[in-house]
């Protein structure tokens, strides 16, 4: 059962995501061309880590705004509680998963921009940790 506290706990990450993502998508990672024909393109555009960047920032962006939405709607659209407590459950994992997008398009962004430099490795090998060590806490938590 989601309380009101927890939902707006949601509703504000889902806010605080889809902002980060936009911001992410509007400066890109490395910056843009500033002349000549291309002026204005990424100029990391042709890195497979910044398309994946891309891609998993949109992602994060659609799946937080979808969140942020179905909250705000959620009281409009029904009065039912099983009804509410299924759009609400829908919305957090929503959530989770643009928080996992973003995690993705950190580290893919830094890729793209750091290449596989010493640092670069380092922020994978952290990433890769972090979700590690989510697995772990979620499996404990849940009696598995």
């Amino acid at each position: 059962m989601y309380t009101k506290e927890a939902k707006e706990t949601n509703l504000l990450v889902a806010t605080l995501i889809a902002t980060v993502s936009f911001a992410a998508g509007i400066t890109l990672p490395g910056g843009t061309i500033q002349d000549g024909e291309h002026k204005g393109s990424p100029i990391l555009r042709e890195r497979g880590s910044f398309i994946a960047f891309v891609v998993s920032n949109t992602i994060a962006m659609l799946l937080a705004t979808s969140a942020a939405h179905i909250h705000l709607c959620t009281p409009l659209m029904t009065k039912e509680k099983w009804r509410e407590q299924y759009l609400s459950g829908l919305a957090f994992a929503f959530t989770l998963f643009a928080l996992l997008a973003m995690i993705v398009s950190f580290v893919t962004g830094t890729c793209a921009v750091l290449g596989s430099s010493l640092l670069g490795i380092t922020v994978i090998t952290f990433a890769l940790l972090y979700f590690f060590v989510m697995l772990l806490i979620n499996v404990s938590m849940s009696g598995i």
